[in-house]
């Protein structure tokens, strides 16, 4: 499994905040977009049914779509004659320079991996956590026994994630609640102020999804960290996508 170089004409299938973030990067990356593709009506995108034969089979089409499973929407595609269909997960990968760590593959599902899962709550933890390990080191989709459950996510633009990319130090003050989502820059929040989680034992979240740390060594770093908290884990959409570790204090449960 590797990332992907834009190689050949490029186009988007899916114009809403992912296409609209790919379109930035790829400006950014100074990769011309030929076309997006979007089934509901947008003025900047066109409907599939517009797409010509020479260009479904010339382009790289990158699917930016989270929302929904990733399978279907690669089958509707090959069925409808696109020829070369990757993640734009896998592309952003490609170019690190473009600041988005979503894309990241890991090594195959090891040890480490099962103590996590066996320190999880409950099973729709552990769905959810095979799900996304099975993403990161396959890009396959562990079919989920429960659904994505949404939940409100922070702006998307280039801009925002650079904002929070960054290692966040809190005051020495009683805390309740701690939601980090610092773009890759997770472990290093939690191992500069565990002292403080230690001392006010917070409920606490933590994004997991934007580098490799998040396979399992977010996770340990809390669970060792944080003993008699009840952790849970879920994503919030498809793709190995807005995964979160949440841990509340037992005398709080």
């Amino acid at each position: 499994m590797i990332a992907r170089k834009v190689d050949k004409p490029l186009t988007l299938y899916g114009a809403g905040e992912l296409g609209r973030l790919a379109m930035e990067v790829f400006l950014k990356l100074q990769i011309p977009t030929q076309a997006v593709y979007d089934i509901s009506e947008k003025a900047w995108s066109r409907h599939p049914q517009f797409a010509t034969l020479q260009e479904k089979q010339a382009s790289l089409l990158a699917i930016c779509i989270a929302s929904e499973p990733y399978q279907p929407i690669y089958n509707s595609l090959v069925a409808a004659g696109w020829t070369d269909i990757v993640s734009v997960y896998d592309v952003f990968e490609a170019y690190p320079e473009c600041g988005i760590g979503n894309g990241w593959f890991a090594a195959k599902f090891n040890f480490m991996n099962l103590v996590i899962f066996n320190d999880l709550y409950d099973e729709p933890s552990a769905s959810h956590y095979l799900a996304f390990v099975n993403w990161h080191v396959d890009r396959d989709e562990y079919p989920l026994h429960v659904l994505i459950e949404p939940r409100e996510h922070l702006p998307s633009t280039l801009r925002d994630i650079e904002q929070r990319q960054r290692v966040a130090t809190y005051a020495d003050a009683p805390m309740k609640n701690i939601s980090i989502h610092a773009e890759g820059c997770e472990l290093k929040t939690i191992k500069v102020n565990m002292h403080l989680f230690q001392k006010y034992r917070p409920t606490i979240d933590v994004s997991c999804y934007h580098s490799r740390d998040g396979l399992w060594k977010i996770e340990k770093a809390l669970m060792d960290g944080l003993p008699d908290y009840r952790w849970t884990f879920r994503m919030h959409a498809y793709c190995g996508q807005a995964a979160f570790i949440y841990g509340c204090p037992k005398e709080r449960v």
